[in-house]
Order: structure tokens, then C-alpha cells, then sequence
């Protein structure tokens, strides 16, 4: 798939951000009930992981969560490094890097590549992919190719 950059309107960015800053929150503080204010009903969650992807519908990722005990010690997500490009069908390409800390002060990082829509309700993810890069799998770094549609056509 060629990606070209677009200039999205600053709105559209603005927007973009936020939910991307707000699945965050949600995830980390367990607000299964506000999925609906950042992934659409058809969300594919995928992670990528040391033996294949593990690929997860809203409702698989909604009762994730739901299983975990309240005191589960959760990691702190924090995402930068956002770039954003639109498709041919006005859907958005979001890349950005995330950091998480874990409870013990570990911290992992990796990629995250999003794709999302505009709806009557705003921007919304329809797909996230989340490709650890540090600590390397035990196998060293994922395939580029598992990121390749994430970037423009030209750089």
C-alpha cells in the first residue's frame, strides 16, 4: 500500500491525538464502559508477540480486562512520537512509539500502529497493533515488514 502524507486539518490532528491519548487512560485505569469513546465496534487489537499475534476483537479485550482483579498491578502506557497519514478512503494511519512502565519500574517499549476512522461520534480506532522493540524478543527485532504500510511513500 503507498501512503502519501496529507495535510489533515489541525481539528483532525487535534482530535487524532486525543483519542489516541485517551485509549490510554481507559486501558491503564480499566474503563471497559468508555471503549465506546475510542475504538469502534469492530476493533482488531492486535499483538504482536514472540509466538505469533495475538489478534483480539473489542469484545475479547473488553473481557481481558474484565478478568483482571482490581488490584492488578498495571503498567502505565504513554505514547509519543505521533505521525499521522491519511488514506485514499479518509481513514488515518497513526504511528507512534509507546513506553510502558511496568509495576516493578520496568519499562518496555515498542511501535504502535493505528488505523482510524471518523465517525458521527469522532475519531475512532478500528485497528491497533502494538510491536514490542525493547526488550528484543528472544528471536531479535520483529520483521520490518510488519510496519512497512506505516510509513509514506517517500520520505
Amino acid at each position: 500500500m503507498q501512503l502519501a502524507p496529507r495535510a489533515l486539518s489541525s481539528t483532525d490532528v487535534e482530535a487524532i491525538r486525543q483519542t489516541i491519548a485517551l485509549a490510554n487512560h481507559i486501558v491503564d485505569n480499566m474503563r471497559g464502559d468508555l471503549f465506546g469513546r475510542v475504538f469502534t465496534a469492530d476493533l482488531q487489537f492486535v499483538i504482536t508477540t514472540d509466538g505469533g499475534d495475538q489478534v483480539l476483537t473489542l469484545d475479547e479485550f473488553h473481557q481481558q480486562l474484565r478478568q483482571l482483579p482490581t488490584d492488578y498491578p498495571r503498567p502505565d502506557h504513554h505514547t509519543q512520537d505521533l505521525v499521522l497519514f491519511e488514506n485514499a478512503d479518509g481513514s488515518v494511519r497513526a504511528r507512534s512509539r509507546y513506553l510502558a512502565v511496568r509495576p516493578d519500574a520496568t519499562v518496555t517499549s515498542g511501535d504502535c500502529l493505528d488505523i482510524l476512522v471518523c465517525t458521527e461520534e469522532g475519531w475512532r480506532l478500528r485497528y491497533r497493533r502494538l510491536v514490542k522493540r525493547i526488550p528484543q524478543p528472544d528471536g531479535g527485532p520483529y520483521p520490518a515488514s510488519l510496519s512497512d504500510d506505516w510509513w509514506p511513500a517517500a520520505i
